[in-house]
């Protein structure tokens, strides 16, 4: 699930910057804007720190190490950093063109909000880290 929600991540941020290449406000694409190049570049390190998330949860799993822990940590992370670069994505592109079918952000927002649900929602997943973290810390008492 968290590498389905990275490459959906991407897509959101690789429309977002080819629209901030081609639509034109004032002259200039809206690229050259700080605040549009601080939302890309946002999402951007959002993406980065997801991806390295996940490929370490299965680096842990291909050790065969219990990845309880660190498995609800990455559900958790990389689908509520999902809903941010989407929702970044979509202000990018403009309320109307963000939202509109004509866009595949459009689809991408709606898709995204199910991996904060699925595969028990994120809370859920902040109380299995919240036992494990117990655990650990009790047994160092």
């Amino acid at each position: 699930m968290a590498t389905i929600a990275v490459g959906m991540m991407q897509r959101a941020l690789d429309e977002a910057a080819v629209y901030a290449l081609q639509r034109e406000q004032f002259g200039k694409p809206i690229f050259e804007f700080q605040m549009v190049q601080d939302m890309l570049a946002r999402m951007s390190a959002k993406i980065v720190a997801s991806r390295a998330l996940v490929e370490h949860t299965m680096r842990l799993v291909d050790e065969e190490q219990d990845v309880q822990k660190d498995g609800a940590i990455t559900k958790q992370f990389v689908t509520d950093v999902l809903q941010e670069v989407v929702s970044d994505a979509v202000q990018v592109m403009g309320g109307g063109n963000g939202y509109t079918k004509e866009y595949p952000v459009e689809k991408i927002m709606r898709d995204a909000k199910v991996f904060q649900i699925m595969e028990g929602t994120n809370q859920i997943q902040s109380i299995v880290i919240a036992r494990r973290l117990k655990k650990e810390y009790a047994a160092r008492l």
